[in-house]
This record gives C-alpha cells, structure tokens and sequence, in this order.
C-alpha cells in the first residue's frame, strides 16, 4: 500500500522542454519553405524623363447614342391561345400590348416597321456624312430583342463601331 500511496502523493509535471523544441523546429520549417507570390504585374519600367510624353490634348469622340425606351412592358400570353396568360415552362409566348421607341438624339422613333425604317434611314444619313463616328446604344430596362432590332438597324446602315453602355 505504500508503494501506491507515494504514486498518488508524486507531483505529476509535464515536460515543457520537448514540446518548446517541436514548435521551434515546426516554426523553422515553414519559414524556410514558405513561398511568398510574387507580383506578375508589376514591371519594372526606366523611362527617360519627359520623352515619349504626349502634350496634346485628346479631342473626344462624338458618338451617335440611340437610348431604347420601354413604354409599355406588355402581358405574356401563350401563342397558341392569345386569351390565356403564359406561365413559365408553358413554351412559346408571345407578348401583347409591349411597346417600345427608340431615342436617337431629340428624334424618337416607334418599334413598328415605319419607325425601324425611319431609324435606319437616319442612321444611314448621318453614318454617310461622318463614317468614323461610333455608335452607342444604351437600352433600358428592355428585351433582348429589342436591343437586337437596333443592333440590326445598325449594321444595315453600315455602321460597325457599335457600343452598349448600361442605363443612367
């Protein structure tokens, strides 16, 4: 019983020693092979002072804008059946009552065939007297389609710098 009692009565410690020695060793480790990223995008770049520096102002590019406007979203209906309301997963729809016009500087024109015509004629006008001029084509809150009809009014006219910028 003796033997037991000086086992309960012994102090328990633990080594700290060993444990300090691992976590140095751990820490070396991983400094020693630790791979810092690299920055790919910087170069260096040594340029002789006040060459190759262009003074001139930019002239800005006058662009055509042509704005697509909804006016009227329109109700989803099937195209089988115009009096029955689409819902999704039912196939093809059509679109009743959606109407759109196009802005082309203080000029509005209609979505309808006269008015696409009317657009290409004028952007054909003004692409035959300036053809470097860009145009850009900000749509609305409008179906890709929509847009596309401009897009194809566009390249009728002849115009093949086109742009999309987002709404204001």
């Amino acid at each position: 019983m003796s033997k037991i009692r000086e086992i309960q009565e012994e102090e328990i410690r633990m080594e700290m020693t060993p444990m300090i020695d691992v976590t140095f060793l751990l820490l070396v480790f991983f400094m020693c092979t630790i791979k810092f990223k690299s920055l790919e995008g910087k170069l260096a770049a040594y340029l002789p002072d006040g060459e190759g520096v262009d003074t001139t102002p930019a002239e800005p590019i006058n662009k055509l804008e042509v704005k697509v406007e909804l006016v009227q979203a329109g109700q989803r209906v099937l195209a089988s059946d115009p009096a029955q309301a689409w819902s999704p997963g039912d196939g093809e729809f059509a679109l009743v009552g959606h109407e759109v016009r196009y802005h082309l500087g203080r000029q509005t024109f209609a979505a309808d065939a006269a008015g696409r015509a009317a657009l290409v004629e004028r952007l054909d006008t003004l692409h035959r007297t300036d053809p470097e001029r860009p145009v850009v084509i900000r749509p609305g809150k409008v179906l890709h389609a929509d847009v596309v009809l401009v897009l194809d009014a566009c390249l009728e006219a002849g115009i093949e710098a086109i742009s999309f910028s987002g709404s204001r």
